[in-house]
């Protein structure tokens, strides 16, 4: 019984430590100024992706 009790302890102390980094990541990205690409350039992008698909449709 004190072999699962110490088990339970210290499972629970590594979940709430890696909620605790996965929190502080969430928030450093939320704060960091990244700009995105434009709608244009992402659509640009996926005909670029389907035109590469369409060359090499034997690969896919």
């Amino acid at each position: 019984m004190k072999r699962m009790l110490k088990l339970f302890s210290v499972m629970l102390a590594l979940v709430m430590t890696f909620s605790i980094s996965a929190m502080a990541a969430e928030n450093d990205y939320q704060n960091n100024n990244v700009l995105g690409a434009t709608q244009s350039e992402f659509e640009q992008l996926i005909v670029e992706i389907q035109d590469i698909k369409d060359t090499y449709s034997d690969y896919t």
